[in-house]
């Protein structure tokens, strides 16, 4: 039994480092390399190779938009890792690992947002805060239904 304890604790410190970088890379994104103007800078001529007669505003929406969603995307990620790193302590309380779960992604969302307005280059907001929270919220259900289906998968195959 002691081979499986490790193993669990072995899985544990792996889910938790995951989580530790991909919390690191968010906050990576967060600085000014990665500000609007920066990002323009690459996705602004693919749009223009891509769709020749996108008129500067249409350009601007969709850069928006494409930074939008890399923030949906950045976070439903870090949902779904929190969500699986606190399943490995504990698959009895899924309830609770939802709650700490959201509650990590809030957090993160939060100190991001917060950072963000003290640089010059970049805003905070609480919509953004809000989005982020959607996005984990999204990767938690993600990585939470795959869980289910696997599981469910094991005890018909057992």
């Amino acid at each position: 039994m002691k081979h499986a304890g490790a193993d669990r604790q072995r899985e544990q410190i792996l889910a938790w480092g995951a989580v530790a970088l991909w919390t690191g890379v968010i906050f990576i994104l967060s600085t000014d390399s990665f500000s609007a103007s920066e990002t323009s800078r690459i996705i602004d001529p693919l749009l223009g190779f891509f769709f020749p007669g996108l008129d500067a505003a249409a350009r601007e929406l969709v850069h928006a938009g494409i930074r939008k969603s890399a923030h949906v995307c950045e976070y439903a990620m870090l949902g779904g890792l929190v969500w699986c790193a606190l399943e490995i302590g504990s698959p009895e309380r899924a309830r609770r690992s939802l709650l700490l779960a959201i509650s990590f992604v809030v957090s993160v969302a939060a100190l991001d947002e917060m950072g963000q307005a003290t640089r010059s280059s970049r805003t905070g907001s609480p919509r953004d805060v809000a989005l982020d929270t959607a996005g984990g919220i999204a990767g938690i259900g993600l990585a939470c239904g795959t869980q289910k289906w696997r599981r469910r998968g094991q005890e018909a195959h057992p």
